[in-house]
C-alpha cells in the first residue's frame, strides 16, 4: 500500500531506510502528485506525478534537504498547472534530452547541406572557422545557445582577433541555425539573428611598384618549383587561392588557352583566359605531370593544400610585409585598373558578380579580358630585374606592340 504522509522536515529526516537494493516511495497528503523516493543509501528525492493524455508521467524536482518541502510543493504545483493548460513538460524534457548538440548540428549541416550544395573552398572555410572559433561551444545543446551568448562571442572575438573573423563567426552561426529551422531540425530562435556586424575596412593591399622588383627577385630565388609556379599562376590568372590549388588538367583547354573553373565561391563556373606567361608555366608542367592535378600533392585531396611556408619565405626574402596570397588576385585587378581597364572587364576577369553588369557579362567576349590581363602583367613585369639567370617567366610583348 502507498505510504501517505504530511511531508515535513522532521518527518522526512526520521524516515527509515529501505533494505539494500530497494527503494521506498512516500506521497504528500497536502500537495497532489508530490512524492518522495528514498533509497537504501539515504538519498531522498522529490518527484511530481500525473497522467498526460492517459500516460503516467513524472518529473524529478530535486533532492531533500537542498530542496525544502515548501519549495517542492510549489514546484509540483507549477508543473501540474502547466499540464492543466494543455502543456506536456515531460515531452518537452524528452525532446530537450534528444536535442542535437552544436557539434552534432554542425556535422549534419556540413554533410547534408554545405558539402552537397556549396563550393569545396566554402566548406573548408566553414570548417576552419568552426574549429578555431566555435568548437568550444560544441557540447552545448543547440537550444541552450541564446542571443546574448552569440553577441558576447562576437564581441570577444572582435576585440581579440579582429572584426572580420568575428563577423564571419556570426554569419556561420546564422546560416547554421537558419538551415536547422528550415529543415525542421530545430524549433527555437536563431540566436545569431539581429547581431549588428562590426564595420570592416575593405582590404586594398596589392603589389606596389616599389615592391614588385623585390618580389620578382625573391620569387626567382625560390627553390621549390611548385611554390614558384603556384604564386605566378595565382598572379597571372587572378583566380582565388583554393581554385589555383585545385586546378585540374581536365579544366584546362590549352589549345584555346582558357581555364574553366567548374565551381567558384559565387556558386558559378568561371572561364579564365590564359595569357602567354601562364601558358608557358602550364605547358612546362604538363610535360612532367603524372597526375590529374596541376599541383599534385600528398594530401587527402591529391593536390597541394597549404603553400603557407613557401609564401612566407618569398615575402621574407623580399622584405615585404602584410601581403597575403589573396592579394595577388587583387594585384591583377589593381594593375588592370592602373592601365585604365573598365570595371566591367576587371570584374569579368576576376569572375566577380555584379547585378548591373550581369547582362553585359553574358555577352562579353574574352578578347578584351585577355588583352587587359596581358597588359596588366606586362606593366608588373616591367619592374622585374630580367637577368639571364632569372627563373621567373618574363612577360613578352606581342608582335606589333610597343
Amino acid at each position: 500500500m502507498p505510504n501517505y504522509l504530511k511531508f515535513g522536515k522532521r518527518i522526512i529526516e526520521g524516515l527509515e531506510l529501505p533494505e539494500t537494493g530497494k527503494r521506498a516511495t512516500y506521497h504528500d497528503t497536502l500537495q497532489e502528485g508530490l512524492s518522495l523516493r528514498v533509497t537504501h543509501t539515504g538519498a531522498k528525492t522529490f518527484i511530481v506525478r500525473c497522467r498526460i493524455e492517459g500516460t503516467p508521467e513524472y518529473k524529478t524536482l530535486g533532492k531533500f534537504p537542498s530542496l525544502t518541502v515548501e519549495n517542492a510543493r510549489k514546484a509540483a504545483q507549477t508543473f501540474l498547472s502547466r499540464v492543466a493548460r494543455g502543456e506536456n513538460p515531460a515531452q518537452e524534457r524528452r525532446e530537450k534530452k534528444a536535442e542535437l548538440t552544436l557539434d552534432e548540428a554542425f556535422t549534419v549541416f556540413m554533410d547534408e547541406h554545405v558539402h552537397a550544395k556549396r563550393a569545396a573552398s566554402t566548406a573548408r572555410e566553414y570548417q576552419r572557422i568552426y574549429d578555431t572559433r566555435i568548437t568550444q561551444l560544441g557540447g552545448k545543446k543547440i537550444g541552450s545557445l541564446r542571443y546574448p551568448d552569440v553577441k558576447a562571442l562576437h564581441s570577444r572575438i572582435g576585440r581579440n582577433n579582429g572584426h572580420y573573423i568575428a563577423n564571419r563567426v556570426v554569419s556561420l552561426l546564422r546560416s547554421l541555425y537558419g538551415w536547422l529551422l528550415k529543415e525542421r531540425r530545430y524549433s527555437g530562435e536563431n540566436p545569431a539573428w539581429g547581431i549588428e556586424p562590426f564595420k570592416e575596412t575593405p582590404r586594398d593591399r596589392f603589389l606596389t611598384p616599389e615592391e614588385l622588383p623585390r618580389f620578382f627577385n625573391s620569387l626567382a630565388a625560390e627553390q621549390n618549383q611548385d611554390i614558384r609556379d603556384y604564386v605566378l599562376l595565382s598572379l597571372l590568372t587572378g583566380a582565388r587561392r583554393q581554385n589555383v590549388l585545385a586546378m585540374a588538367w581536365a579544366e584546362l583547354d590549352l589549345s584555346r588557352k582558357v581555364w574553366r573553373i567548374p565551381m567558384t565561391k559565387n556558386q558559378e563556373p568561371v572561364t579564365v583566359p590564359l595569357i602567354p606567361a601562364a601558358m608557358e608555366i602550364l605547358n612546362a608542367r604538363k610535360e612532367k605531370s603524372e597526375c590529374e592535378w596541376v599541383f599534385g600533392g600528398n594530401s587527402k585531396s591529391g593536390h597541394m593544400t597549404d603553400p603557407k611556408h613557401g609564401w612566407e619565405r618569398i615575402l621574407a626574402r623580399a622584405g615585404i610585409e602584410g601581403l597575403r596570397i589573396h592579394d595577388l588576385r587583387r594585384s591583377m585587378g589593381s594593375w588592370q585598373a592602373i592601365n585604365q581597364t573598365s570595371l566591367v572587364v576587371i570584374a569579368k576577369s576576376l569572375g566577380q558578380k555584379s547585378t548591373q553588369a550581369a547582362a553585359i557579362y553574358s555577352r562579353l567576349s574574352l578578347d578584351p579580358v585577355r588583352e587587359s590581363m596581358e597588359q596588366a602583367a606586362r606593366s608588373m613585369w616591367a619592374f622585374q630585374n630580367t637577368s639571364e639567370d632569372s627563373s621567373v617567366t618574363p612577360i613578352k610583348k606581342n608582335k606589333g606592340q610597343q
